[in-house]
């Protein structure tokens, strides 16, 4: 990574007195650490630690994913990362001229240093710093698109997912995929929804590991620019046609794990804003539906009877698995798991499409 040169300059909030800076610069062998300050030596070293991983992990194999014009925005860039005892979110990352007090040229991330003791602040600190990263290369995405890729990113690295946001995004349903995020209103469904949505795309749509970058250098924001990364992938698959598609592929197959797999009941699930269900009879997916409510421009639908001809087990075939969750082979009683000889052998759940009998 001789391209990728930055400083990670961390220091201690007011509260905590203003211990004096540590620096820590990117060097061709790695992160040289100068810390002076004694008091906090411990979260310094575990910062360098963390801030070390991710960088490698970031290596060329990822990023040469982009094009050199992306690459060269993300160079010679300075991160603060400061630690602010109070803070109300775990961390939080600041473009800049956004935080107060602070210059309109630096590059900011809080973090609340009581995450250096957990188990997630790898995952947690990757997160902003994805970020930036993002911000760096496409400063005008929007909310959803940002943090449904940033918690992408966790799971390139690190192989896990927050069980809050994902457990969370399957069983509730009270916004649509596009809804906006706001960081005074932290809704963890939000998050899981725009996760699972960008998993299922890249899993399904991805077809030589390039998808991810390219929504992150999309060019455009929201569904235009998803719609330009898929137009790039290129992909025969009918899901992976356009925004659209996937996100009716998505539902369906979120719908499909939630009713047969995770709740064992009926599930009402909101479409994307400004999108309407393709009925398809000539699918293999039958799905009895009838409206039930409409919420302005959101379409929501609850199916009645639902049955899904699939050779594979069908958590697996929808967005969901408790394989993510480390529950594969341990399942919950009130889980059924459903085998390949419980369903008919035709097509996965993510090819299927809906058959109404009610004009819809």
């Amino acid at each position: 990574m001789k391209w990728l040169l930055f400083t990670l300059l961390y220091i201690c909030a007011t509260s905590w007195a203003f211990a004096e800076a540590a620096n820590v610069r990117w060097s061709r062998l790695g992160f040289v650490f100068e810390a002076k300050d004694e008091l906090y030596r411990n979260q310094q070293q575990d910062l360098l630690l963390a801030s070390t991983d991710i960088a490698e992990q970031l290596s060329d194999i990822q990023l040469s994913k982009l094009p050199s014009e992306a690459r060269d925005k993300i160079k010679h860039k300075t991160i603060t990362l400061i630690f602010e005892k109070n803070a109300s979110t775990d961390a939080v990352f600041y473009p800049p001229g956004t935080k107060a007090g602070r210059g309109n040229d630096e590059w900011i991330i809080t973090l609340n240093p009581a995450l250096i003791s957990t188990p997630d602040y790898l995952k947690i600190i990757s997160h902003e710093y994805f970020h930036a990263v993002h911000y760096s290369i496409n400063p005008n995405e929007v909310s959803w698109v940002r943090e449904g890729l940033a918690q992408l990113f966790e799971y390139r690295l690190y192989n896990g997912f927050n069980f809050a946001h994902t457990h969370a995004g399957l069983t509730k349903n009270e916004f649509p995929l596009e809804a906006e995020f706001d960081i005074n209103d932290y809704r963890p469904e939000k998050y899981g929804n725009t996760l699972l949505y960008f998993y299922y795309l890249t899993s399904h749509c991805d077809k030589d590991d390039t998808l991810f970058w390219t929504l992150v250098n999309s060019g455009g924001s929201g569904r235009d620019g998803i719609n330009r990364a898929l137009q790039l992938e290129n992909s025969s698959i009918p899901l992976c046609r356009d925004f659209s598609s996937s996100a009716e592929g998505f539902s369906l197959a979120k719908m499909a794990n939630s009713y047969s797999g995770f709740e064992q009941s009926s599930l009402t699930f909101i479409m994307p804003s400004s999108h309407r269900l393709q009925i398809d009879a000539q699918k293999e997916l039958s799905l009895l539906a009838n409206p039930d409510k409409f919420w302005s421009s959101i379409q929501s639908y609850q199916p009645q009877r639902l049955s899904l001809k699939t050779a594979q087990e069908l958590i697996k075939t929808a967005p969901a698995s408790f394989k993510w969750w480390g529950l594969e082979k341990n399942y919950p009683n009130r889980i059924k798991a459903l085998k390949p000889q419980d369903l008919m052998t035709l097509s996965p759940a993510w090819d299927v499409g809906v058959l109404a009998t009610d004009s819809l």
